[in-house]
C-alpha cells in the first residue's frame, strides 16, 4: 500500500486573481544586470537582440534567453536591477548645539545642514557612511528590489537570474512566499556554479535553497566544445522544460531533452542521480547524445527526526497541480461572488462551485481522487463578511498518493 502524506495549503488573503493562463503563455523573467539607464521595469524580449539592446552585448543573458527561445519558451520578459553603490565616508556639516556636540533626529539620524552659509545655529562636522554610484549596498538587496517591482506583472510564471550567487537565492525564495501570499503561482530555477562538480555539494546547496517553488540542476551542461556552462545556462534548460511541458500539471516532466547544449559535464550512474533527486536536485543525464531531466523535484527537503517523511512538495507535479487547482477555484469564485449575500444559499453555491472544478479536475486526470462531502464553504467566525472553504484531494506521485488540503478565505 502507497503511502499517505498530507499537505496543506492556506490562503487567507482576499481573492484577487484573474483568469486561468497555460504556463506555455506566461511569461519566464529574466533579472539581471542591464544597461537601461531606468531600472526595475519589466519589458518584453523578444530576440537576443533585444536582450543584448537592454542587458548588454556581453551579458550572461543573451544566451539565457538563447536557450529559452531555442528551447520553445514562447513569452520572454526581461528586468535589470539596480546598481549596487559603495560605501563610502563623506564629511557632513550637521546642527549643534551650543556645546557643539551633533544634533540628532527622533531616529538617530543627524540633522544635516545643507547650507551652512544660511544657517543660523550652530554646525559641526561628523563623518557618515554613504552609498555612492547606487541604490543598494549589496547584490541581494538590488536583486530584491527587483523582484519586488516585478510583482506588478500577475502573469509572470519563472523566474530566472543572470548569476549564481547564492546570496541572491533567499530573497528570491522570500519573494516566491510574498508571491503566493498575494496569489501568484511563481517559481525559479537558479544554477550551480561551474566549479561545483561534486554530488555532495550539489546536495548541500539543495538542502540550503529548501524551497518548493525553487529548481536547481545538476550536473551542469557543456557547450559543443565541451566547455562547462554556468549553472544558470542549466536552469535555463529546466526553465523551458517547466514553462513548454506543464500545461497538463500532472503529467511528469521527466526524460524531456533539452537542445542547444553539447551534453552534461559528467556522467553519474542510477544510484548517484537517485540520491541527487532524493535531496531535490534535477539530475540531467544523456539519452542518444542529448542532456534529459531524470525526474523534476523541487529543493523541498523532507522532514527529520526519526519518523522524517519526503516532503509533500519534493515532485513538481504536486506542486504544479496544487497550484493549478486552486488558482482555478479562486478564478472561478471571483468571477461568480464579485457582489454577493453572506447567506446560506450562496454558501451552498460556492460549494457547489468548488466541487465543479475537482470534478473538472478530476476528469481530465489532473486530481486522482477527491470526497465532494470533505468540501465545506462557512461562515467566517472572526468576519461577518466573509467565508471559509476548504477542500481536500488526492495526487499521485511516483512514490506515494498525496493528500493535498487548501483553505480558502472568502
Amino acid at each position: 500500500m502507497a503511502n499517505k502524506i498530507i499537505g496543506k495549503t492556506d490562503i487567507s488573503g482576499a481573492l484577487n486573481l484573474g483568469g486561468i493562463t497555460a504556463n506555455s503563455k506566461r511569461p519566464v523573467l529574466v533579472v539581471g544586470e542591464g544597461v537601461d539607464e531606468t531600472k526595475e521595469v519589466v519589458f518584453r524580449l523578444r530576440g537576443t537582440a533585444d536582450a543584448a539592446t537592454h542587458f548588454g552585448p556581453t551579458s550572461p543573458c543573451n544566451n539565457i534567453i538563447r536557450a529559452l527561445i531555442l528551447n520553445g519558451v514562447k513569452v520572454v520578459y526581461g528586468i535589470c536591477v539596480g546598481d549596487v553603490g559603495t560605501e563610502t565616508q563623506v564629511s557632513k556639516t550637521v546642527a549643534a548645539d551650543e556645546e557643539n556636540n551633533s544634533i540628532k533626529d527622533s531616529e538617530g539620524n543627524y540633522t544635516i545642514i545643507e547650507d551652512a552659509d544660511s544657517y543660523e545655529g550652530n554646525t559641526t562636522t561628523v563623518q557618515v557612511t554613504e552609498l555612492v554610484g547606487g541604490a543598494y549596498a549589496s547584490k541581494a538587496e538590488a536583486y530584491a528590489a527587483a523582484f519586488k517591482q516585478s510583482l506588478a506583472d500577475t502573469e509572470v510564471m519563472l523566474i530566472i537570474l543572470d548569476t549564481c550567487d547564492s546570496t541572491i537565492f533567499e530573497p528570491l525564495a522570500k519573494h516566491l512566499k510574498d508571491a503566493e501570499a498575494a496569489d501568484l503561482y511563481r517559481y525559479a530555477v537558479v544554477g550551480m556554479p561551474a566549479s561545483i562538480t561534486d554530488n555532495l555539494k550539489a546536495i548541500e546547496m539543495a538542502e540550503k535553497l529548501n524551497s518548493d517553488r525553487m529548481f536547481i540542476g545538476f550536473p551542469n551542461l557543456v557547450d559543443d566544445n565541451n566547455i562547462t556552462l554556468e549553472g544558470y545556462m542549466t536552469a535555463a534548460g529546466i526553465a523551458s522544460i517547466l514553462n513548454t511541458k506543464t500545461d497538463d500539471p500532472a503529467l511528469p516532466t521527466n526524460n524531456i531533452g533539452v537542445v542547444g547544449f553539447g551534453g552534461v559535464s559528467s556522467k553519474i550512474d542510477e544510484e548517484a542521480y537517485t540520491e541527487l533527486m532524493d535531496f531535490g536536485v534535477v539530475p540531467f543525464v544523456i539519452e542518444d547524445g542529448i542532456p534529459v531531466i531524470w525526474r523534476m523535484v523541487t529543493t523541498a527537503q523532507k522532514s527529520t527526526g526519526a519518523q522524517a517523511l519526503e516532503s509533500i512538495w519534493h515532485d513538481a507535479t504536486t506542486r504544479l497541480i496544487a497550484d493549478d487547482v486552486l488558482s482555478t477555484v479562486l478564478a472561478k469564485l471571483k468571477h461568480n461572488y464579485k457582489r454577493t449575500k453572506n447567506v446560506v444559499r450562496i454558501l451552498n453555491a460556492i460549494r457547489t462551485d468548488i466541487i465543479s472544478v475537482l470534478d473538472q479536475k478530476l476528469a481530465v486526470e489532473i486530481i486522482e481522487e477527491f470526497d465532494p462531502n470533505l468540501v465545506t464553504v462557512v461562515k467566517d467566525p472572526n468576519d461577518r463578511y466573509g467565508a471559509l472553504a476548504d477542500f481536500e484531494y488526492k495526487v499521485v506521485s511516483p512514490l506515494y498518493t498525496i493528500t493535498v488540503t487548501q483553505h480558502i478565505k472568502i
